[in-house]
C-alpha cells in the first residue's frame, strides 16, 4: 500500500517521532549519565585548580620570605601571611574533594607534613631574621635550606595532578563516548532524528566546551582575585547589599585586630566608632542607592574602630561589585594615622613659622637675584618704621645702604648668588632718622633643579650688643686692670692643662714672661712630680665639678714655696667644662706660723703634766739638797760617809735638772735673762763638754770676731750647749768631730719671707756640727717632739732637743737643723742680737752669809721641805716662825707682827689663798716688808715672766743652802732695790753684784 506524502510525513513524522522519542529517552539517559560525567569533570577541575595553587603559594611563600630577609621590610611578607593561612585550607579541600579517590590519599599524607615543614621553616627564618642583624640575614639568604622541601612539594603536586589529568581524560572520554552514543541513536532515526541529535549533540559538545572554558577562566579569576585580594597593602573588606561583612584579607585582620572568623557576618558598623555609626550608616545607604567608584567622606576625616576599642584616622575607597548573591561593595581602608598626625606637625610648623615670621626681632626680606626688594615681613617693617611698603618694592635694596657700606653690600649679595652665604655689619637708617647696627645675612632661595631663584635677606638690630661690647671691651679693661694687678696669682687652663691666660704676678713668680707661660702645660714648667701633682688635681676638679682647695708646694724663682690653691672647673657657653680656672698666694709664712703653733700645743700639754708634778718634786728634791748640804755641815764624818752624801747631792742635782728639762722645753721655767757675750759662754761651757763627750771625739770651736752680745739666760745656753754635746756623742759611736761655731747674720726683708725666719734684722748664729750617722728623713719632722728618741731603753729620755726648741723659742729665736745619713748633722741657732756696749759682770764665789737673829715667817705646805728650811735657817743665825698656810700664817703675823723682818712663802698652797695674795695683805699692812717668793711651777707663771714687785725677790726651787742664805742677806741688805725678778743660780753672796742681775 501506497502511503501518501502526508501519511508518510506523519509516518515518518511519527516514526521519527518515536525514533525522536526512544532516543531522547535513551538521550535522556545518556544525558543524565553525561551530566553526572560533567560533575566529576567539573569535581575533577576543581581538585586541579587547588592542587596547581599549592606550588604557586609555596614559591610566593619562599619569595616572600627571602625579600623580607634581605630587606627586613615588614610589607613584603604579605605573601607569606597569605600563604600560610591558605595552604592548609587548600590541603583540607583536596583531600575532602578526593576523599572517593584512594589512590590519592596515600599522595595527600605526604604531601601534608611537608607543607608544614616548609612553613615551619619559613616561620624560623623569619623569626631568625628579626632578631639578628644583617650578618644573620646574609648568611639566611646564601642558604639552599628548604630546598628540597619546596621540590618535594611541587613532585608530590605534580603526581596529584598527573592523577587527576588522567582522571579528566578518562571521565571526558566517557563522557564524550556517551554523546556519541546519542549521536548513533539520533542517525538511526532518520535524517530529521539524525539532523537533530547532530544538532543537539553538535551543541552539547559546544556547550561543553564553552563550559569547561567558562570555568577554567573562572577558576584562574577566582584565584588571581584571591592573590590580589590578599596581597593588597589596604584592609578590604567585602560587604554585602545589608551591610553584612562577607569576606576580609589579611590586612584587614592586622588593621582591626579581629580573625576572619569573627568578621564574618558581622555588620560593618561594628568596625565604626559608635558615635559615627549612625553617620556611617547613612553613607553606605546612599552608596547603595547610586552605587560608583569614590571615596566615603571625602569631605570629612573619617575614623575607623578596632577590637581593642582603640580608633585610628582611616581613608575608605568604596567599590561596588555584582555577585550571585546580588550587589556588593568593597571597601579598601587605609589608616591614615601616621599621615593625619604628620598633616598637622606641617599645619602647625606653618602656622608657627608664620607667626614668628610675623612676631621676629629680625627683619626678613625676600630680593631678586638683582637685589631688587619683593617683600619684607611685618616686623621688619615695624623695626625699620615703615607704614607703606610699596614706595620701596622692586627697587634696588643695596642703594637703601650708605654709600660707605655699600661696596660690602654688594660682596654679600654676590656670595649669596653663588650658593654661599653673604655677611655683614653696617649702620642703616630707619624712618625715625636713627642710624642703627644692623647684622645681616644673604643666603640663596633654591628651586626645584637646585638653581639660586631669589635672595633671603635677615636683618638683626644689633645697637644694643654693640653697645654691649663696648661695655664689656671697657669692663673687660678694668678686670684685665684688677687681676693684673692683684698680688694674687691668677692662672687659666684648657682640657689638655695648657695655659690660657697668666697674671702678672703669675709671671713674676715664676720669673718668666707671658709668651713663655702660655700654651705650655705644668710638665714643661715643674719638676715632674709636682707637674704629675697638679694634673691629677686638675683632672680631678674638671670630673667633679668641685672646687679644689688645698694648700701644695710650688717651684718658684726663689726656690720651693707653699701656696694655698683655689680651683674651679671653667665652663663654656653651653655648660660644658673646657678647662680650669684657679688663684693661689703665698703662704710659706703662715704655714711656718701653724706649724710653730702645733708644736706649742705639744708643748703645752707636756707642760701641763710638767707643772703638776713640778712644785711637790722639786719640794721633795729641796729636801734632799738641802739635808745633804747640812749633813755635809755637820762636821767630821768617814770618807765612804762623804762619798755617799756627795751621791744624794748629785742625784739629787740630776733630778733637778731633768725637771728643769721639763719646765725648759714647755717654758714655764722663769727665765733669767742678761746680757753676755755669746763667744765667752761657749769657751765656759766648752771645759764641760770635754768631759761629757769621749775622747775620740774632737772639740773644735770657731767663734766669730768680737763680742756677740745676746739678752739671754746663761745657765739655759749652756743647757742647749750640753743638750747638743751628747747627741753629738752617741750619734758618733766610733769618734768624730764635734764644731761649735758662732757668727753674726743679717736677715733682711726677702729673707724674712721665703726663709720664713720670724723677722728681719741682726741676729747672733750658733752653729753645733757633728761627723755622725745623720739623722733619717722619715724621722727628721719630729726631732723636737717631747720624749721622742730613737736611743735605747734606759739612754734617752726625749727631752733633750724639745728642751733646745723651749729655750730657743723662749728667747724669741728659731732653730734650723740640716742633716744628711751618714754625713752628719748640724743645728743652727739664731738669737736676736743687742748692743754689745754693757755686759754682766761674771760673779765670784764667797762664804755662806749668816744672819744676826732676823725673825723670818715661813709658810710652806710641803712638812719635809719647811722643817729641813727652818733647820737650816735657825743653824745659820736666824730666827723662824712656821706655818703651813696662809690662814696658820695670818694668825702667826697678828701674834709677832712687829717682830717679823722677812716673809717667805710658797706662792702655790693650799686653803685657797695664794703665796702672792697672802703677801699683798701684809705688805698692805707694812709696804716696806721684805718678801720672798718660792715655786717650782705656778700658773701665776705667764710665758716665763713673774711680775715682782719692790720689796719682793723670787727663788725657784729646789734650791740650795746657799741660794737660801744668799737670798735672805740680799733682803736686809739696805743698798739692793729689790726689783729682782729671776734669782741667777750662779751668783755669789756679794750682794753689790747681785743687785746688777735685774730681768
Amino acid at each position: 500500500m501506497k502511503l501518501s506524502i502526508t501519511r508518510k510525513i506523519y509516518l515518518g513524522f511519527g516514526l521519527a517521532l518515536a525514533l525522536l522519542l526512544g532516543v531522547v529517552v535513551m538521550a535522556i539517559r545518556s544525558q543524565r549519565e553525561f551530566m553526572v560525567d560533567n560533575a566529576l569533570i567539573g569535581h575533577t577541575h576543581e581538585v586541579l585548580a587547588e592542587l596547581e595553587s599549592i606550588p604557586a603559594l609555596t614559591a610566593a611563600a619562599e619569595s616572600s620570605r627571602r625579600g623580607f630577609i634581605l630587606t627586613r621590610d615588614e610589607r613584603l611578607l604579605a605573601s607569606y601571611e597569605a600563604a600560610a593561612a591558605q595552604l592548609p585550607r587548600k590541603l583540607q579541600t583536596v583531600r575532602r574533594l578526593t576523599a572517593d579517590d584512594p589512590a590519592q590519599q596515600p599522595r595527600l599524607d605526604r604531601l601534608e607534613p611537608i607543607v608544614g615543614q616548609k612553613l615551619a621553616q619559613l616561620r624560623e627564618s623569619i623569626a631568625l631574621r628579626r632578631q639578628g642583624g644583617d650578618d644573620a640575614a646574609r648568611q639566611i639568604a646564601i642558604t639552599l635550606e628548604g630546598a628540597s622541601l619546596v621540590e618535594s612539594i611541587r613532585e608530590l603536586s605534580a603526581a596529584l595532578v598527573q592523577e587527576e589529568r588522567a582522571l579528566l581524560n578518562e571521565r571526558s572520554a566517557r563522557s564524550e563516548s556517551r554523546a556519541r552514543l546519542t549521536e548513533s541513536f539520533l542517525v538511526l532515526t532518520g535524517v530529521l532524528g539524525i539532523l537533530a541529535v547532530w544538532f543537539a549533540g553538535t551543541r552539547v559538545r559546544r556547550d561543553i566546551a564553552e563550559r569547561d572554558q567558562a570555568k577554567t577562566a573562572l577558576l584562574k579569576s577566582e584565584e588571581q582575585f584571591r592573590c590580589l585580594f590578599e596581597a593588597a597593602p589596604d584592609g578590604v573588606i567585602m560587604v554585602n547589599e545589608r551591610g553584612l561583612i562577607t569576606r576580609t584579607n589579611a590586612q584587614a585582620e592586622k588593621m582591626f585586630g579581629y580573625r576572619r572568623e569573627e568578621l564574618s557576618g558581622q555588620h560593618i558598623g561594628v568596625l565604626m566608632p559608635e558615635h559615627l555609626r549612625e553617620a556611617y550608616e547613612k553613607h553606605r545607604q546612599t552608596f547603595q542607592a547610586a552605587p560608583r567608584l569614590r571615596a566615603m567622606g571625602s569631605d570629612r576625616d573619617l575614623a575607623a574602630r578596632r577590637k581593642d576599642g582603640s580608633e585610628f584616622s582611616a581613608d575608605i575607597m568604596l567599590n561596588p561589585v555584582q555577585t550571585e548573591e546580588g550587589q556588593a561593595v568593597i571597601a579598601a581602608v587605609r589608616d591614615v594615622t601616621e599621615r593625619k598626625r604628620a598633616e598637622e606637625r606641617l599645619r602647625q610648623s606653618e602656622e608657627f613659622n608664620r607667626r614668628i615670621t610675623g612676631s621676629s626681632y629680625d627683619c626678613i626680606k625676600v630680593l631678586d637675584l638683582d637685589a631688587n626688594l619683593l617683600s619684607m615681613s611685618e616686623s621688619g617693617q615695624r623695626l625699620l618704621g615703615i607704614t607703606d611698603i610699596t614706595p620701596y618694592l622692586n627697587h634696588c635694596w643695596v642703594e637703601f645702604w650708605q654709600e660707605a657700606d655699600r661696596a660690602r653690600v654688594r660682596e654679600a649679595v654676590a656670595a649669596a648668588r653663588a650658593g654661599n652665604i653673604g655677611r655683614f655689619q653696617a649702620y642703616f637708617p630707619v624712618t625715625t632718622g636713627e642710624s642703627r647696627w644692623w647684622d645681616v645675612v644673604l643666603t640663596a632661595i633654591r628651586g626645584t633643579a637646585g638653581q639660586p631663584r631669589q635672595l633671603l635677606s635677615i636683618s638683626r638690630d644689633i645697637t644694643e650688643r654693640k653697645q654691649a661690647e663696648e661695655r664689656l671691651r671697657t669692663s673687660e679693661r678694668l678686670y684685665s686692670s684688677l687681676v693684673e694687678n692683684l698680688p694674687q696669682s691668677i692662672f687659666r687652663k684648657d682640657r689638655e692643662g695648657r695655659f690660657t691666660f697668666v697674671n702678672e704676678q703669675f709671671c713674676r713668680l715664676l720669673d718668666r714672661k707671658p709668651e713663655d707661660l702660655l700654651g705650655r702645660t705644668d710638665a714643661e714648667l715643674f719638676p715632674a712630680a709636682l707637674a704629675a701633682k697638679y694634673r691629677a688635681d686638675d683632672l680631678q676638679v674638671m670630673a667633679s665639678g668641685k672646687m679644689f682647695d688645698q694648700v701644695e708646694e710650688l717651684e718658684s724663682a726663689n726656690g720651693r714655696m707653699q701656696v694655698h690653691v683655689l680651683k674651679t672647673a671653667l665652663r663654656g657657653e653651653g655648660g660644658e667644662v673646657v678647662g680650669i680656672q684657679g688663684i693661689f698666694h703665698d703662704v710659706t709664712q703662715e704655714k711656718r706660723i701653724e706649724e710653730e703653733l702645733r708644736q706649742a700645743q705639744k708643748l703645752e700639754s707636756i707642760g701641763l703634766l710638767a707643772g703638776g708634778i713640778a712644785h711637790d718634786f722639786n719640794n721633795l728634791l729641796g729636801v734632799i739638797i738641802m739635808q745633804a748640804e747640812l749633813t755635809e755641815l755637820a762636821g767630821a764624818m768617814a770618807p765612804e760617809v762623804r762619798e755617799s752624801v756627795e751621791e744624794i747631792k748629785s742625784a739629787a742635782r740630776r733630778a733637778a735638772g731633768l725637771t728643769q728639762q721639763l719646765l725648759l722645753f714647755s717654758r714655764k721655767q722663769i727665765v733669767q735673762k742678761r746680757t753676755l757675750d755669746l763667744n765667752e759662754q761657749v769657751k765656759n761651757v766648752a771645759k764641760l763638754l770635754q768631759r761629757l763627750i769621749r775622747e775620740d771625739v774632737v772639740l773644735e770651736l770657731n767663734l766669730g770676731a768680737g763680742p756677740l752680745a745676746v739678752h739671754a739666760d746663761p745657765a739655759m745656753l749652756d743647757q742647749v750647749l750640753i743638750n747638743f754635746a751628747v747627741n753629738a756623742r752617741d750619734a758618733m759611736p766610733k769618734g768624730g768631730k764635734l764644731l761649735i761655731e758662732t757668727a753674726e747674720k743679717w736677715i733682711d726683708e726677702d729673707q724674712a719671707r721665703l726663709k720664713t725666719e720670724p723677722s728681719a734684722g741682726r741676729y747672733v748664729g750658733l752653729s753645733v756640727s757633728d761627723t755622725g750617722g745623720g739623722i733619717p728623713p722619715n724621722i727628721l719632722p719630729r726631732i723636737f717632739e717631747p720624749f721622742f728618741t730613737t736611743k735605747e731603753p734606759g739612754k734617752g729620755t726625749g727631752l733633750g732637743l724639745a728642751t733646745v726648741f723651749g729655750i730657743v723659742k723662749q728667747h724669741g729665736g728659731w732653730v734650723k737643723v740640716y742633716s744628711e745619713p751618714d754625713r752628719g748633722s748640724n743645728f743652727q741657732i739664731y738669737l736676736p742680737a743687742v748692743a754689745a756696749n754693757v755686759l754682766d759682770l761674771t760673779p765670784v764665789a764667797n762664804p755662806l752669809p749668816r744672819g744676826g737673829n732676823e725673825t723670818v715667817l715661813l709658810v710652806e705646805d710641803d712638812l719635809n721641805l719647811r722643817q729641813s728650811t727652818c733647820l737650816t735657817l735657825r743653824q745659820h743665825g736666824y730666827r723662824v716662825l712656821e706655818a703651813a698656810n696662809a690662814p696658820e700664817a695670818l694668825n702667826i703675823w697678828r701674834e709677832h707682827r712687829d717682830a717679823i723682818e722677812v716673809v717667805m712663802t710658797d706662792l702655790v698652797m693650799p686653803g685657797g689663798v695664794t703665796g702672792r695674795e697672802f703677801a699683798a695683805q701684809l705688805r698692805a699692812a707694812r709696804p716696806k716688808l721684805q718678801v720672798i717668793l718660792t715655786s717650782g711651777y705656778s700658773a701665776d707663771i705667764v710665758e716665763g715672766t713673774l711680775a715682782i714687785e719692790p720689796g719682793e725677790c723670787f727663788l725657784p726651787k729646789p734650791y740650795s743652802l746657799r741660794e737660801l742664805l744668799e737670798a735672805l742677806w740680799a733682803c736686809f741688805d739696805s743698798k739692793t732695790d729689790n726689783r729682782i725678778q729671776g734669782y741667777d743660780q750662779q751668783s755669789s753672796s756679794s750682794r753689790k753684784q747681785r743687785a746688777d742681775f735685774t730681768g
